[in-house]
C-alpha cells in the first residue's frame, strides 16, 4: 500500500498483565469447554485466575469478576446476562429472559425488548448458543468465523484463545496516510485486526448454530410519529437508567457546550440524580467554551473537574497501552484513558465505585449522516457507506479494500431494502456502524480507568426518532426542546 504512517506500532501492542483485572471491565469469553481446555497463552492463563469461570451445558463461560451475572434457566435452556442491564420498559430483566427462552420467533421477540446498561445476552440451548447485545451496542461482542464457536466482549480475548492471525490488509491500512488522516479513526466493515474475528452489529444476533449473524430489528415498517413519542420514550430511558445507577455507581458526566452531553445532563438534574461532571481540556476544546461549562456547573451546583492529556507524563504510558490493547488495537492512541486518569486523580472519594456516562446516543436522533432527500433512499451501496466513512479521497487500493469491507458488511448487518423496512438506512449505518462499532470500541478503552455507559441507550427511543421526519431531526432544536421541558433554564444557556 501507500506510504506508511508513524501512527500506528507495527508490531502488536504489549498490555501489562500484572495489572489484568483493569484490562476488560465487564467482559466475557464463552466458548466450548474442549475448545478452552485446548489452548493457553499468558492471556488465557490470567483469565484462569482472574474471571470466574461458569460451566453451561458444554460451555465455558469466563467472566470479569466485578461484572455483573444475570441468570435465568428453564429445563436445558439457559440465559445469561454479563454486565450491566435493565428494562427500559421497567419491568423485570428475569422475566424478559423467560421470555426469551421460551419464545419460538426469537428475532421477533428480541425487536421488542428495550434492555438498557451495557451488557451481552447468552442463550444456550441443545449444544448451541445465540448472542446479542444492548441497543446501542455499547457492550462490544465479537465472534469467530471458524470452525471453532466462541464469542467475547474484546477481541483479544478472542485472538488470544482461538491463535487467531492477524489480518493481511487491515495492518498495512491502519499505517498508511488515509487512514491517519481519519479524523475519527475506526476499521470500515465490522472488521477486527484478527482475520477470522468480527464484530457484531446493533440490532443483531450471531447464532453458533448457523455461524451467522441475523437482524432482529426492525420489527415493524416505518410510519411516522411525534416528538411528544420520543420525550416520553426519553423520560422512562433516564428514569430506568438513574434509578439503576443509584446505589450502585457514582456518576461522571461530561459537561461540554454540545447539546449530546447536556441532554444527559438535563436528564440527570430533573431527576436530582448527582454527578460529577468532567471536561476535556484537548480535544478541540476552546477557551469560549470553558464560559458555557463553568455556567452550567455554577448554575446547578455542580463538582466539576478539568480533564487534560499530558503528554510527558511516563506514568501514565502504561495505561495508555492497556487502554489501546482493551480498544482492539484500531483506535490511533487511547489518549482520553490518560486525560480520564487525570480527571479521576482530581475528583473526590466516594464509597461507591465511579462510572463515567458518555454522551453518546444523541447523534443518532439527530440524524447525524443525514443529507437532503437521502431519506428517500431504501437502501445504501457499498460505495456509499465507503464515502459516508472517509473524510478524504483515498488511494485506488485502500478505496477498494474500504470497499470490499462495506460489501461485506452490507450482507452481514442485513443493509438491504427489505430488512430494514423502510427506517432510513443512513441512520440505521450511523446507529449500527459509526456508534456499534468505534462508539462501543471508545467505551472499551475507558474501562482500564473506570467503567463506562452510554446516556442515552434505548431502542424505543432510536426507533422513535427515526419515525420522525428527517427535517424535525437535522438540527439541535430537538433535544434543546427537551431540554427546556426537563431543565429550562439549562436550556438558556447558549450552546458551543
Amino acid at each position: 500500500m501507500e506510504h506508511m504512517s508513524e501512527q500506528f506500532p507495527r508490531e502488536p501492542t504489549v498490555p501489562d498483565l500484572a495489572n489484568f483485572t483493569t484490562l476488560f471491565h465487564g467482559g466475557f469469553i464463552l466458548s466450548a469447554v474442549d475448545v478452552f481446555n485446548a489452548h493457553s497463552s499468558p492471556v488465557i492463563s490470567r483469565i484462569e485466575e482472574t474471571f470466574a469461570r461458569h460451566d453451561i451445558d458444554g460451555f465455558a463461560l469466563c467472566v470479569h469478576p466485578d461484572a455483573a451475572v444475570t441468570t435465568f434457566s428453564r429445563e436445558d435452556r439457559h440465559a445469561i446476562a454479563v454486565g450491566d442491564i435493565f428494562d427500559n420498559h421497567g419491568g423485570s430483566v428475569r422475566d424478559v429472559l423467560g421470555d426469551l427462552l421460551e419464545t419460538r420467533a426469537l428475532p421477533a421477540t428480541l425487536g421488542r425488548t428495550d434492555l438498557g446498561g451495557r451488557h451481552a445476552v447468552i442463550l444456550v440451548e441443545d449444544g448451541h448458543f445465540t448472542v446479542f447485545n444492548d441497543p446501542f451496542g455499547s457492550r462490544s461482542v465479537h465472534y469467530h468465523l471458524g470452525e471453532e464457536r466462541a464469542v467475547s466482549s474484546h477481541a483479544v480475548l478472542l485472538a488470544e484463545l482461538l491463535g487467531a492471525k492477524r489480518g493481511e490488509q487491515v495492518g498495512p491500512y491502519m499505517q498508511s496516510e488515509d487512514y491517519s488522516r481519519q479524523k475519527v479513526r475506526y476499521l470500515p466493515g465490522n472488521i477486527t485486526s484478527w482475520a477470522k474475528i468480527r464484530r457484531l452489529p446493533p440490532n443483531h444476533l450471531f447464532s453458533s448454530r448457523f455461524n451467522a449473524t441475523a437482524r432482529y430489528w426492525p420489527v415493524e415498517h416505518w410510519s411516522e410519529s411525534s416528538e411528544d413519542v420520543l420525550f416520553g420514550h426519553l423520560d422512562r430511558a433516564f428514569d430506568m437508567l438513574t434509578t439503576y445507577l443509584r446505589g450502585r455507581y457514582d456518576p461522571v458526566l461530561g459537561i461540554t457546550g454540545g447539546s449530546d452531553t447536556r441532554t444527559v445532563a438535563a436528564g440527570f438534574l430533573a431527576r436530582k440524580c448527582t454527578f460529577t461532571g468532567v471536561t476535556w481540556q484537548n480535544f478541540n476544546f476552546v477557551d469560549r467554551e470553558r464560559k458555557v461549562v463553568e455556567k452550567i456547573c455554577a448554575t446547578h451546583d455542580i463538582d466539576h473537574v478539568y480533564a487534560k492529556l499530558d503528554k510527558n507524563d511516563v506514568a501514565l504510558e502504561a495505561l495508555e497501552v492497556n487502554a489501546h490493547y482493551a480498544g482492539g488495537e484500531f483506535l490511533a492512541k487511547a489518549p482520553r484513558a490518560r486525560a480520564m486518569q487525570d480527571a479521576f486523580s482530581k475528583m473526590a472519594p466516594a464509597s461507591l465505585p465511579k462510572a463515567f456516562i458518555i454522551g453518546y446516543g444523541g447523534e443518532i436522533i439527530r440524524a447525524f449522516y443525514a443529507k437532503k432527500g437521502r431519506h428517500h433512499k431504501a437502501a445504501l451501496s457499498a460505495g456509499e457507506m465507503s464515502q459516508l466513512y472517509r473524510y478524504t479521497d483515498f488511494s485506488k487500493e485502500n478505496a477498494n479494500f474500504v470497499r470490499a469491507r462495506f460489501q461485506d458488511f452490507r450482507e452481514t448487518a442485513h443493509m438491504d431494502k427489505k430488512s430494514l423496512r423502510g427506517f432510513p438506512p443512513h441512520d440505521i449505518f450511523y446507529w449500527e456502524h459509526r456508534m456499534g462499532m468505534w462508539g462501543a470500541a471508545t467505551l472499551d478503552t475507558f474501562d482500564p480507568v473506570m467503567p463506562a455507559l452510554v446516556g442515552i441507550n434505548s431502542r424505543k427511543v432510536f426507533e422513535t426518532a427515526l419515525r420522525l421526519p428527517e427535517k424535525r431531526r437535522l438540527n439541535k432544536d430537538l433535544q434543546m426542546r427537551y431540554i427546556a421541558m426537563q431543565v429550562p433554564d439549562l436550556a438558556a444557556i447558549p450552546l458551543i
